[in-house]
């Protein structure tokens, strides 16, 4: 079941897999840790280390881009039409994790046939995300460059955003035809937020729109939310790669 978001431009969802294979999809119905965990010790410690990873929340921007292709349409011969070659991925950090590292994995998904339950198309993004990504300042969340940039890795193209703000990392991927999704997951450093049981860290599953998509509350999955995304068949933590955040 794919549940509308309110207040939510174009076609996004909140897509949460239960189970490995299975096509159901919800969002969770509790919004408060303490609604979860037991009344002990041990719940109470949760409950506090689950409010501040409420607080340190990551957030994520897709925006896909299109190329042309010419496809031939009776009678009128060949014709070009848009095609999606890729996406521009923003990830905007807190201001906490300046001076840290920050793990990440990053693939493309989708339902084939528009009904079937959700699979990988490529096993993973990593490589062109981290190699082509460079941190800008957090006021250009959700204003991506007019042109895309691979033409290098991003060695020395680092801008140092003002003191006392969170950082964005700014990377395009390139995608197929067919992707429906990106999934991200996200890792702090254990000495800024402890991991929990399962360690699955932020989840995203954003619906690829061509004006844009941001993630809300609602579509970040905390490591109290149950299910599974694709994106965790990938190896967690031990197969991330790191994003060095500047001081």
């Amino acid at each position: 079941m794919e549940i509308d978001l309110p207040g939510r431009a174009g076609k996004t969802k909140a897509c949460l897999t239960a189970g490995h294979n299975q096509p159901e999809h919800k969002k969770s119905d509790t919004p408060y840790p303490a609604e979860r965990l037991p009344d002990d010790v041990s719940g109470h410690m949760e409950e506090k280390r689950a409010f501040l990873e409420i607080q340190l929340s990551p957030m994520l921007y897709i925006k896909p881009t299109y190329g042309t292709k010419l496809i031939y349409v009776h009678p009128n011969g060949y014709q070009k039409f848009p095609v999606q070659n890729g996406a521009w991925v923003q990830l905007y950090l807190p201001v906490e994790l300046r001076g840290s590292l920050v793990g990440t994995n990053l693939t493309a998904s989708h339902r084939p046939l528009y009904v079937l339950p959700v699979e990988t198309i490529d096993e993973s993004l990593q490589e062109p995300f981290i190699k082509h990504g460079v941190i800008v300042e957090s006021g250009l969340l959700g204003h991506t460059p007019d042109h895309i940039e691979t033409n290098g890795p991003n060695e020395g193209r680092y801008e140092m955003p003002p003191e006392g703000e969170g950082v964005v990392w700014q990377t395009w991927v390139p995608l197929t035809e067919a992707a429906q999704f990106i999934e991200m997951q996200v890792w702090y450093s254990p000495e800024i937020l402890a991991s929990s049981e399962g360690d699955r860290g932020y989840r995203f599953q954003l619906e690829l729109d061509k004006e844009g998509v941001s993630d809300e509350k609602s579509t970040r999955l905390t490591s109290l939310d149950p299910g599974t995304l694709q994106i965790e068949t990938l190896g967690g933590r031990e197969k991330s790669i790191a994003i060095l955040v500047p001081n």
